[in-house]
């Protein structure tokens, strides 16, 4: 798992919600959602205490 999802879980170790979204990441993947959608990551870190505008921009930085 590289890419945004990494840098998201990345980015929520400074939150200590790095756990919290690795396991939300797993469930939907289980949920056959496309985990590489931005929409899709946006949902899963603002669940996980990021706002949807930071959520955005660190899941556009990724590379693709």
């Amino acid at each position: 798992m590289m890419g945004a999802q990494m840098i998201q879980i990345l980015a929520a170790r400074e939150r200590g919600t790095q756990y919290r979204l690795a396991v939300a990441i797993s469930k939907v993947l289980s949920s056959m959602r496309n985990i590489a959608a931005v929409d899709v990551l946006i949902d899963i870190a603002t669940c996980c205490g990021f706002d949807p505008a930071e959520a955005r921009a660190i899941a556009l930085r990724a590379p693709r």
